[in-house]
């Protein structure tokens, strides 16, 4: 069976659908199982478990992260090599009613996906409801292998990524801090984050991570010693291979956070208690949330004490 996955969403959304890649491969491990997804999030498809080919596209109708949104014309090239494919199964990932009708184009035999509003219904072969704010999102995603193949297994569902090459560290290296997030609620303020570095540095190597300009202006603030600030390429493999040398991580909701879950890494991860249900960490690695009402109301104290517990445990 061919069966194709898309997900055009952000970038922790791409790493919660690998479960549905990794559910599949197990279960019915003759399948073909391809993915399409956006430029920006294809190098975590290619961690995707029992994944074989990638198509990437810039979406025409959504901009990420300040890109302009892609041209119709590579769009509808790359849409037109996949139809030549005749996959037997679509699986959108995606909620947003514009995903799924790109999806739709591909010409599947069947298409699975969310129905988030009444008119994306005639576009499904069979269609589940959107996830609810109280449900964990893996759950979610379970339920779409559950209506593509209703013979497989119950299990506690966990995305996991599986990079090539990537190796476990022979010794513990550093601690991974990720203080961004583009949503501003879901963000503890910076100064808190430097004031936890203070206290971290004084036992453990650190690398801070973020896109380019985050990291300028954390450079900027010349707070952070230069050789903490990990630029490299600003890549998404580039920071999967900083997670090969990780000892802990510490984060937000955010994509960084669930990639190194994914990774079967430890970590911390800081969460305001409206988005902790649905999208607490869920991967394969061992990660505890330090959950709070605001990001403003957490401590510099209470993280730095969730931190050293954690290590702690972990030894």
């Amino acid at each position: 069976m061919k069966i194709l996955i898309v997900n055009f969403d952000h970038l922790g959304d791409v790493v919660f659908s690998s479960y549905i890649a990794d559910a599949i491969s197990r279960w019915k491990p003759s399948s073909k199982i391809d993915v399409l997804c956006s430029s920006y999030t294809k190098e975590i498809a290619t961690c995707y478990p029992g994944v074989n080919e990638i198509y990437h596209l810039i979406p025409p109708w959504r901009s990420i992260f300040k890109q302009r949104k892609g041209r119709l014309g590579d769009f509808i090239n790359v849409m037109k090599g996949i139809r030549e494919i005749k996959y037997d199964l679509m699986i959108c990932a995606s909620p947003h009613w514009k995903d799924v009708l790109a999806a739709r184009i591909t010409r599947a035999e069947r298409h699975i996906g969310f129905a988030k509003r009444f008119f994306v219904l005639p576009l499904l072969s069979t269609s589940c409801n959107f996830p609810e704010e109280d449900e964990p999102i893996m759950e979610a995603m379970h339920r779409l292998v559950k209506a593509t193949f209703p013979d497989i297994p119950e299990e506690k569902p966990r995305y996991r990524l599986v990079p090539k090459n990537f190796k476990a560290p022979a010794e513990d290296l550093h601690i991974v801090l990720h203080p961004f997030s583009a949503d501003t609620r879901r963000t503890w303020p910076l100064e808190n984050w430097i004031l936890l570095a203070d206290q971290l540095r004084k036992k453990f190597p650190l690398r801070w991570i973020g896109s380019q300009a985050e990291l300028e202006n954390l450079q900027g603030m010349e707070k952070v010693p230069d050789d903490e600030i990990f630029f490299e390429k600003i890549r998404i493999l580039d920071t999967i291979k900083l997670f090969a040398n990780t000892r802990f991580f510490v984060g937000h909701n955010s994509g960084p956070t669930h990639i190194a879950c994914g990774l079967g890494l430890s970590g911390l991860a800081l969460y305001p208690r409206y988005t902790t249900r649905k999208y607490f960490p869920q991967g394969v690695g061992d990660f505890k949330v330090l959950e709070c009402g605001s990001m403003q109301d957490l401590k510099v104290e209470e993280v730095l004490a969730g931190v050293l517990e954690s290590l702690a445990g972990s030894t």
